[in-house]
């Protein structure tokens, strides 16, 4: 079956239509057809027409299917119907044009709801088609965003300029998506008493504290005259979301400059408005009326019992006969500010092709100007389309200079995952303030808790521990490089016999690259940040182990040909070790760590580094396995070179350093896993573990050198020249003895270091055990290495190497 519709030829086919293939001559001049001119075309549209009949016909024509957009709508007014209007104007308008859409809604209010972004949030996570369209408060738009459709492809620039810029940036975009467009929204403005105004000639307040002057002057003078139902002024300060709105626009208002941002909570503005709240709650504001339900002002604007009112901004004209409506005040004049709340419409990305093309077409009715001006025009809402309150049509109904001149604060919803707790704590801390006296400072600072992330830097704002830190960190990290000169001051020297200077020089720079771990600590903590601590923690590690296991290879108490291949290949053998880390560092690059808040109940918020990716913890557990196979070839060769005398205390020392680097290991995997709930002890006691690690290691095995080198003070020069000439005169009287001597000795020599003739060799003990092997291997006092013989010879022999 072809189908046809007007689109295929520019002439009278205005219905869809389905020819049967039996006149494969008809069928194959359709097709050509379409390639020719306008007298081909009729021909063959006289032909068509013969064709079609009414009942046995060859053409049968096909109904086109009707879409159905089904919508989920919320309200908190039980009395609000725009979504019903929204329904019935466009199913009308839809009939007209013959576009085949029907809209299907479901509206959900107080009565039927308690909380509207959860229940949204519970159907977008699945993955729902069951809605098409979602009309949504923009309080949630950081929480749909990820499963609405971006609006940018289908919305033209010059229809997203004739909004007001500010509402889209703030209640539209998340993550720079278009994710919603504002189907109506809502702000506070002040309803003034007109005829108590007139009465006692005063003004409309245009500042907080003309407004507190003259509400005060006008209620002691109708308290004088019996009138003790007048409430000088209400705002909505009660256990709603209001209450956020209400003290966010007050300390809005309290900028230097309209232009001005938002201040910030520890500011002097924000103290000063906080300062303004409590003077108006002590004047004006008993517990009844800050307890009052909101659904109650509009009855108190109604019956004209309030001579200052703050409170949403009706679009019908209920107010018009007692009070007049006016920016709210703000600390100068000109200045002002104005919670901004709304509704967006967005569109569900997990929906049929088909249905996103009869949601769009929905969308761009619901915000066309035409559309939103006649709702405007009929009181049904107030739009986000600020170019409609530019209309002259509009302008005489409507007060446009207010509309124009309003300057809106939106909810903090960018600042929080979960603006909903935001709100209950920020409401919370507001009735502390009200009910139990709460001090300002004190308020403002829980406020800023709920969503602050704490970090550790180097500014003193919030805690010293991150500038004592790294002026400990930075001034270590110079003094133990400085000390590096020691390795090149003669009187020194022998103290540092058990390592080259180059292996020296290595162990000292992974102390140093362990230590730079902790700075990857400070400020905000990113992906790239905890790749850098693992890094650090990983190459520096290596540093230190490595040239100490070579070390103990060469100085084996008995010689195999890998161990001599190591000692002979050295630069290969370090190749090796830092081969590994790096490809497991290069691979781990390219996987992001995440970031995980740490949310602390009236205490300080953090973050942390979470490996959730398996190939990342799979990777990480092969970088611990290496460091764990390295330190346990450590400890075995620990206890089978223990007594070899001539690195008899570095061996300790080495020991007593793999000890202290283990503990601290396992304590920083615990505190990984418990997460200690405190921002400034959670970085602290890491920093203070790695640090300690750190100092053990650098005192233990080279720091320690430097300190017997200072306390003996002796002329390394001058005591060589007294010992070769103390030993030139001994050789001279005693040279037969001493060579008869010399030969026993090197006998003894030749059958240590001969694996056929010792008696603590492989050869003669074949059939023992491994471990047996080990025990004996413990007791022995020399080393195989003849190198390492020479190199502790009685010329330089200080007993500490």
């Amino acid at each position: 079956m072809i189908l046809f519709s007007q689109s295929v030829f520019p002439y009278k086919l205005n219905l869809v239509f389905a020819l049967l293939g039996k006149d494969s001559l008809l069928l194959d001049q359709i097709i050509a057809i379409g390639r020719t001119g306008r007298k081909e075309q009729s021909l063959l549209s006289e032909r068509i027409d013969k064709e079609i009949y009414i009942g046995k016909s060859k053409i049968n024509f096909v109904p086109v299917k009707t879409i159905i957009v089904n919508i989920w709508s919320s309200s908190r007014e039980i009395n609000d119907y725009s979504y019903e209007l929204f329904r019935d104007e466009f199913n009308k308008y839809s009939e007209e044009k013959k576009l085949n859409i029907t809209i299907n809604l479901t509206k959900l209010t107080t009565a039927t709801v308690i909380n509207f972004g959860s229940s949204v949030e519970v159907l977008l996570k699945r993955n729902s088609s069951k809605y098409d369209i979602y009309f949504y408060d923009y309080t949630y738009v950081s929480k749909y965003a990820p499963y609405l459709l971006e609006l940018n492809e289908y919305v033209s620039k010059e229809e997203l300029s004739q909004y007001n810029s500010k509402i889209l940036l703030t209640n539209c975009y998340h993550q720079n998506k278009l994710v919603g467009l504002p189907i109506k929204i809502g702000f506070n403005v002040l309803y003034s008493n007109k005829a108590l105004l007139k009465k006692y000639k005063k003004e409309i307040p245009r500042t907080w504290r003309k407004l507190i002057d003259t509400g005060y002057y006008i209620y002691e003078k109708e308290k004088k005259l019996n009138n003790t139902d007048l409430i000088p002024y209400i705002g909505i300060y009660n256990d709603s979301e209001e209450c956020l709105c209400s003290v966010n626009e007050l300390i809005y208002s309290f900028r230097d400059s309209p232009t001005s941002p938002f201040p910030d909570l520890l500011s002097k503005e924000a103290t000063m408005a906080l300062e303004t709240l409590r003077e108006i709650k002590d004047k004006f504001l008993t517990d009844s009326i800050i307890n009052l339900d909101t659904l109650k002002y509009r009855d108190l604007i109604i019956d004209n019992k309030g001579l200052f009112v703050k409170f949403w901004m009706f679009s019908d004209d209920v107010y018009e006969d007692n009070y007049e409506v006016s920016l709210l005040p703000g600390n100068k004049e000109g200045v002002s500010g104005s919670s901004l709340i709304g509704y967006n419409i967005g569109i569900n990305k997990h929906i049929s092709f088909e249905k996103k093309k009869g949601a769009i077409e929905v969308l761009k009715f619901i915000t066309s100007k035409e559309f939103q001006k006649k709702l405007v025009l009929n009181n049904t809402l107030i739009s986000a389309i600020s170019s409609i309150y530019n209309d002259e049509d509009v302008c005489k109904k409507k007060n446009c200079a207010l509309y124009n001149n309003i300057q809106l604060i939106s909810k903090p919803v960018n600042l929080t995952v979960d603006y909903d707790e935001y709100d209950e704590k920020f409401r919370e801390y507001i009735s502390e303030f009200f009910q139990k006296g709460k001090s300002v400072k004190e308020t403002l600072q829980k406020i800023i808790d709920i969503m602050k992330i704490y970090t550790i830097t180097i500014k003193t704002d919030d805690t010293y521990v991150g500038l004592i830190i790294f002026i400990f960190i930075t001034f270590y990290i110079v003094f133990i490089l400085l000390s590096l000169v020691f390795l090149y001051k003669e009187n020194f020297s022998p103290y540092f016999r058990f390592l080259p200077n180059k292996f020296w020089i290595i162990i000292i720079f992974g102390i140093v690259t362990v230590l730079c771990s902790c700075f990857t600590q400070y400020g905000t903590v990113t992906s790239i940040k905890c790749f850098l601590k693992f890094l650090f923690l990983a190459i520096g590690s290596t540093l230190v182990l490595t040239p100490i296991l070579y070390k103990l290879i060469i100085i084996f108490p008995v010689e195999f040909k890998f161990f001599k291949w190591i000692e002979n290949h050295k630069k290969k053998y370090f190749i090796f070790f830092f081969l590994i880390d790096i490809f497991i560092t290069l691979i781990m690059y390219f996987i992001s760590y995440d970031i995980e808040d740490v949310i602390i109940p009236y205490g300080q918020n953090f973050q942390i580094c979470k490996m959730k990716n398996f190939g990342g913890n799979f990777l990480i557990f092969v970088e611990c396995l290496c460091k764990i196979l390295i330190i346990s070839v450590i400890a075995v060769f620990i206890y089978t070179e223990w007594n070899i005398s001539y690195v008899l205390y570095s061996i300790r020392c080495v020991m007593v350093t793999l000890y202290i680097d283990i503990i601290t290991v396992i304590l920083l995997f615990i505190i990984n896993i418990i997460i200690i709930k405190n921002y400034i002890w959670y970085t602290v006691i890491k920093d203070l573990l790695i640090i300690i690690m750190t100092v053990v290691n650098y005192l233990l095995l080279y720091g320690n050198r430097i300190l017997v080198g200072l306390i003996r003070k002796k002329n390394i020069k001058q005591l060589y020249i007294n010992k070769i000439t103390k030993n030139f005169i001994e050789n001279e009287s005693n040279s037969e003895y001493d060579k008869s001597k010399d030969d026993d000795n090197n006998d003894d020599d030749d059958d240590f270091y001969n694996p056929e003739s010792n008696e603590h060799s492989h050869g003669s003990d074949i059939n023992k055990s491994v471990i047996l092997k080990i025990i004996d291997f413990h007791y022995l006092t020399q080393s195989s290495s003849s190198r390492e013989i020479r190199t502790s010879s009685v010329i330089y022999k200080t007993n500490f190497i």
